[in-house]
């Protein structure tokens, strides 16, 4: 299995909403990832401040097999950038929400 390469980035309108998307997004996520098990390269990928700074917008960074459902469940919460990034462009300080071990693995080998 390889790492998701391709991520948009989600910002939030204040934490709350972040904190609420956060936890809703993993449950979908696992029920979708249930149904159809054999995602590979759709597979959803999510990545997240651990603690945004005081402040700040908080963000996420989601893999395509997760866009639709970020946007979707975030109400008027959160906006998802139309723009992918790569993997590469992933900033420093991220954990990843849900996804493989081999996409953690990724993100830290590129920020080592």
């Amino acid at each position: 299995m390889r790492a998701m390469d391709c991520f948009y980035r989600v910002t939030f309108v204040d934490e709350r909403g972040f904190r609420m998307w956060a936890e809703r997004v993993v449950e979908f996520t696992s029920i979708l990832q249930d149904i159809v098990p054999d995602l590979q390269d759709i597979r959803p990928v999510v990545f997240t401040q651990l603690r945004p700074a005081p402040g700040s917008t908080p963000e996420a960074y989601v893999s395509p097999g997760a866009r639709g459902l970020a946007a979707n469940i975030a109400g008027g919460a959160a906006k998802v950038d139309p723009t992918p990034i790569k993997a590469s462009e992933l900033p420093r300080g991220l954990t990843m929400l849900f996804g493989e071990g081999v996409d953690a693995d990724e993100y830290e080998r590129r920020h080592a």
